[in-house]
C-alpha cells in the first residue's frame, strides 16, 4: 500500500471500525472505496459481497473487538501476523471451499506449505476431494505468525499433484 494511501486510511480507520462495530458493513465497504477508490482501481479486495462475506464469517469466527478488528484489517487488505491470522485464514478458507462447492468445475483443493510453515504442516498438506477437505488451518499450527500454508483448487480436468488423502 502506497504511504500516501496509508495516510487516508489511517484518517477514516476509527469510521471504518465504528461501522464494522455497528455491523454495518456496506457502508464500511463504501467508505473505503470513497478513501482509495474502487477494489477494481486500487488492485487488490474484492467486490462489496466478497468483503462483506469474509468480515461476516471472521466476526462469526472471533466475536468481539478482536472480530471487529480482523474484519477492518481484512476489509483493508492489512494483513495480521500473530495467532489471530488463524482466524482470517479460516474464514478466506471456508469462503473459497464454499465457493468451489457451489461453481460446479473444482473437485478438491490442495493443501499446501508456506514458508514459515510449523513443524506439523506435512500432517495437512495435500490433495483432498471437496468432500474430504479438512478443517483448515488446523487447530495445533503453534506458527508464531499464524498459519502460513496456502490452498490451491484442483479443477475437474487435472489430476491431483498428490493422492487424495482422506479427513
Amino acid at each position: 500500500m502506497l504511504k500516501k494511501d496509508q495516510i487516508k486510511l489511517d484518517a477514516v480507520m476509527p469510521e471504518l471500525t465504528a461501522l464494522v462495530t455497528d455491523n454495518q458493513l456496506e457502508a464500511a465497504f463504501e467508505l473505503l472505496e470513497q478513501t482509495l477508490g474502487s477494489y477494481e482501481t486500487r488492485g487488490w479486495g474484492w467486490p462489496m459481497a466478497g468483503a462483506v462475506d469474509l468480515m461476516q464469517r471472521i466476526m462469526a469466527l472471533c466475536p468481539g473487538d478482536d472480530g471487529v478488528f480482523l474484519a477492518v484489517k481484512a476489509l483493508c487488505g492489512q494483513p495480521v501476523y500473530d495467532q489471530r491470522r488463524n482466524v482470517w485464514t479460516r474464514a478466506r478458507y471456508e469462503q473459497d471451499l464454499a465457493d468451489a462447492r457451489r461453481g460446479g468445475f473444482t473437485k478438491g483443493l490442495q493443501i499446501i506449505p508456506g514458508a514459515c510453515s510449523c513443524d506439523r504442516s506435512g500432517d495437512v498438506c495435500g490433495s483432498y476431494l471437496l468432500a474430504d477437505a479438512p478443517v483448515f488451518p488446523p487447530a495445533w499450527c503453534d506458527s508464531e505468525v499464524g498459519c502460513c500454508c496456502g490452498w490451491l483448487n484442483i479443477f475437474d480436468d487435472e489430476e491431483p499433484p498428490t493422492p487424495w488423502r482422506l479427513t
